[in-house]
């Protein structure tokens, strides 16, 4: 019964009143919610700490295995060579195979807060 009263209530109103309602309820949507892209100091701390955990130990300016230097690869991707370099760590990191299963591994949170803030 109620529902057909809300319904019968809502079916008279203009759209553009609905439109506002839904609107307007979005504004106290919080972000996390919304999947909002987080900014690039909380990125900037999620994969420092995760490379310091799992990542600087051989890849770093004296080891620099598989010819990568995270200390050097910025966040911003100003050049297409470092947006490879990305999605290739985001692919390694994602598979498994980073870091090696003989290395300290990551937990599920940590890895998956990593690839969300890298997405």
């Amino acid at each position: 019964m109620l529902c057909r009263l809300i319904q019968s209530h809502y079916m008279n109103l203009p759209y553009s009143y609905l439109y506002y309602a839904v609107a307007g309820l979005t504004l106290f949507i919080p972000g996390s919610l919304l999947n909002a892209a987080p900014d690039l100091k909380s990125v900037a701390a999620i994969t420092t700490h995760f490379f310091e955990n799992h990542c600087y130990e051989c890849h770093d300016e004296d080891s620099n295995k598989g010819d990568l230097n995270l200390y050097e690869l910025s966040l911003k991707l100003d050049s297409q060579q470092q947006a490879q370099q990305w999605a290739q760590i985001f692919k390694k990191i994602e598979s498994g195979e980073m870091p090696p299963k003989k290395k300290k591994r990551p937990t599920k949170t940590d890895k998956k807060q990593l690839l969300s803030a890298l997405v």
